[in-house]
């Protein structure tokens, strides 16, 4: 036998982190990023950027996600990133530079720091556990989410429920559980976008797939997010003309010309000044048409964030401080800008902007020429509900975070196990 054979002793780092210890705690820290960092048990602080226990242990979560990519980490795949992974690395440095420039270089840092962690931390755990487990990991814990925000309204019925800073009355009817009702949305979205990627990937047989979709959806609706019934509603007509037979395409897309050709018929009759108003308003929470006009405000929050990008094009006001930006000016003191391009350049300026923008219009490409179900359906998450909402890019990182983080690698991961 080989002498360098017997004299050769593992590293310790492999020896510490064998199967099953590091798929453990790969599922621990996926837990921890898609549900208690998405979680929220205090009274929501808008503007505050104290570093009570709640932030402390999402920060935590997102260091270890840090620490456990640099200890398996394959470096030597560095030279086989993809488009849209060297874009978002060079979003991520630039974000870094940024953040020397920001209102509040210390916070901005940080943010960057915990950012870039869970990026890396998405390449390393979707390969390290496999796209199948992965998947399935995660639906496993967005679906314990759902559920633990049924129970958490029925123990404490006001948590998240209303913000009186941001939230009009008529928000406090809307279901929240253990985030802001637009946060719980966002995730019953993602819920229902995994869904259907496991189920049509065979990861999940559509007899066990299809209850839980109806129990998602009918979360989402109790939210009262337009935004994310649309972007769900999006995602549920990609799979099915994507997956489903020709009949049911058919079916499909007839009923929907039927219905939108009577729908168009029926406004076209009936229309005036007076009858629109009162059709908005009634679709409205407030009950006032402006409401829907304005995209609840947004359409002056965006007008206003515009203005500000003008005054700090280059470098913006730091990646994560945009909350403070917009809270020291705007009425609305939101904690970003209610659409996920605006809020990247206002943060990391017109080049990181575009930086994100190319991503974007790299993976939207890539859904046509290279068509792969599981990042194609977050794309279509991420566009639809970053119109109107911030999915991306918070100063911790959440759940739409890392599983858009892990659709970046996933076609190049993909391609290697094949």
């Amino acid at each position: 036998m080989d002498p360098c054979v017997l004299d050769s002793k593992p590293n310790w780092i492999q020896v510490v982190l064998q199967k099953p210890l590091y798929i453990i705690t790969g599922a621990l820290l996926i837990f921890g990023a898609l549900f208690l960092n998405e979680a929220n048990f205090r009274a929501s602080e808008v503007l505050s950027a104290a570093a009570d226990w709640q932030t402390l242990c999402k920060l935590g979560i997102c260091m270890a996600c840090g620490i456990y990519s640099i200890l398996l980490y394959d470096y030597g795949r560095l030279k086989n990133l993809g488009v849209p992974a060297i874009g978002m690395t060079m979003f991520c440095l630039w974000a870094f530079l940024c953040a020397l420039k920001s209102v509040n270089v210390s916070y901005s840092l940080t943010c960057c720091t915990v950012l870039f962690c869970m990026f890396v931390f998405a390449d390393c755990v979707s390969r390290r556990f496999g796209q199948r487990a992965f998947v399935l990991t995660s639906l496993v814990v967005l679906y314990l989410f759902l559920l633990c925000c049924w129970i958490a309204s029925l123990v404490m019925p006001g948590l998240n429920a209303f913000d009186p800073l941001i939230d009009s009355v008529a928000d406090s009817k809307r279901f929240a559980g253990l985030s802001h009702p637009n946060g719980t949305a966002a995730i019953a979205a993602a819920t229902i976008g995994l869904t259907f990627v496991a189920s049509n990937s065979g990861y999940l047989k559509w007899k066990w797939g299809a209850p839980l979709v109806i129990f998602a959806f009918g979360t989402l609706y109790l939210t009262g997010s337009r935004t994310w019934l649309f972007a769900s509603l999006l995602v549920t007509a990609y799979a099915t003309m994507r997956h489903f037979g020709l009949l049911t395409k058919l079916t499909v897309g007839s009923l929907c010309v039927v219905l939108g050709a009577a729908l168009c018929l029926f406004l076209l009759s009936t229309w005036n000044a007076s009858s629109a108003d009162k059709a908005l308003a009634g679709i409205s929470r407030s009950g006032n048409s402006e409401e829907i006009y304005s995209l609840t405000g947004r359409s002056d929050l965006w007008a206003f964030v515009i203005k500000k990008i003008g005054s700090s094009p280059i470098f913006g006001y730091g990646y994560g401080c945009q909350r403070f930006v917009i809270g020291d000016e705007h009425y609305w003191p939101t904690r970003h800008a209610h659409n996920v391009l605006l809020n990247a350049t206002l943060g990391t300026g017109l080049i990181g902007g575009a930086l994100l923008a190319g991503v974007f219009l790299c993976q939207f490409f890539r859904m046509f020429v290279d068509r792969t179900d599981f990042p194609d359906t977050i794309l279509l998450l991420i566009l639809a509900g970053g119109f109107s909402e911030n999915p991306l890019f918070n100063p911790l990182p959440g759940a739409l975070t890392l599983l858009f983080f892990v659709s970046l690698f996933w076609r190049e991961n993909q391609a290697k196990v094949e």
